[in-house]
């Protein structure tokens, strides 16, 4: 289960809010072309990628009586024909699908997810010019993402500035790293530092 940070606990738990929970949806259609959708009147950017406004619903992902994953159900709006238009041109079963729920107050933060899960698209059907449907099974549940469950031994994994954070001054960003410019050093806030710094190097990676 995804442990959230006490911010985004705390915007979960509200009877109300301003903000609105976003559904993000990536299709991988090859390895040069990838279709981002978010369920949301205007376009959304996250972390540094832009996704198109569409009419979307997303089927609540539900269990069976053993615990297994259901498949799911996704309807993609295609009343401009831009999601008909990929499938003339591409077979997009077994291509991956990332869906991330995110909060709009927390756009600028690239932790900010509440859920994220994968797929791989099982079925496709075209249901005139309404709208597309996808069936979504979880295949490929072993490469599935749970964020809370990571050790990075490099990169903070705090939201800057939330409880779990405790800086409090007025440095206006943090690159959540331990060394360097605007990293936990010069915060002089090292004790907070949210990563693992004794892991042992993954090798051949580039910091």
């Amino acid at each position: 289960m995804r442990v959230l940070t006490s911010l985004l606990t705390q915007a979960k738990n509200q009877l109300s809010s301003p903000a609105a929970v976003i559904p993000l949806l990536t299709l991988e259609i090859d390895a040069t072309t990838t279709l981002r959708l978010a369920a949301h009147p205007t376009t959304v950017v996250f972390r540094g990628d832009t996704y198109g406004s569409i009419g979307l619903e997303i089927d609540e992902a539900t269990q069976d009586a053993k615990g297994g994953l259901h498949d799911l159900s996704v309807s993609v709006s295609n009343v401009t024909r831009e999601v008909s238009a990929y499938l003339e041109v591409h077979d997009l079963r077994g291509k991956r699908v990332t869906i991330q729920y995110v909060q709009s107050a927390n756009l600028a933060d690239d932790d900010a997810v509440f859920v994220e899960e994968r797929y791989e698209i099982m079925s496709v059907h075209v249901k005139g010019s309404t709208f597309v449907m996808f069936r979504l099974g979880h295949d490929r549940i072993s490469q599935h993402q749970f964020p809370a469950g990571r050790f990075l031994r490099d990169s903070c994994r705090w939201i800057y500035k939330s409880t779990e954070c405790g800086y409090t001054g007025a440095i206006p960003s943090c690159t959540k790293v331990l060394e360097g410019f605007q990293g936990c050093r010069d915060h002089h806030n090292v004790a907070r530092f949210g990563a693992y710094p004794l892991l042992t190097p993954v090798p051949g990676r580039q910091l």
